[in-house]
């Protein structure tokens, strides 16, 4: 890792993606080895340097920014760093509605758009 870092730093442009699958592929092998802690503290230096690279290029790096934190954020709340993985406890109406699918939360609107546009 120090290589990389060293690299990253003389060379942001050539260096930095490569330094952020690095840091990706250390989480999973800590994990493997069953070293969460250790491996939630890689994922929260993948997700710098992951902002890095969205700051650089947004369209080519967001989904990358999304997967490291999403990674981040799962270490965390399984080392019970709940404040540090963005936890809030959700209250019932929030959870349902979040995990329906985008197209059936929308559905009920349109129906009582269009029945209201039918009405007029």
């Amino acid at each position: 890792m120090t290589i990389y870092w060293q690299l990253a730093g003389t060379d942001p442009d050539a260096y930095l993606t490569h330094l952020a699958e690095a840091l990706r592929n250390l989480t999973i092998r800590l994990v493997n080895l069953d070293r969460p802690t250790d491996a939630a503290g890689w994922a929260t230096k993948a997700v710098a340097v992951n902002r890095l690279l969205r700051d650089r290029d947004p369209a080519t790096h967001a989904a990358d920014l999304a997967r490291a934190l999403y990674d981040a954020a799962v270490l965390l709340d399984g080392v019970g760093d709940r404040p540090g993985a963005g936890w809030r406890p959700p209250n019932r109406r929030g959870l349902r509605h979040a995990l329906r699918p985008r197209r059936l939360r929308t559905a009920g609107r349109r129906r009582r758009r269009m029945a209201a546009q039918l009405a007029t």
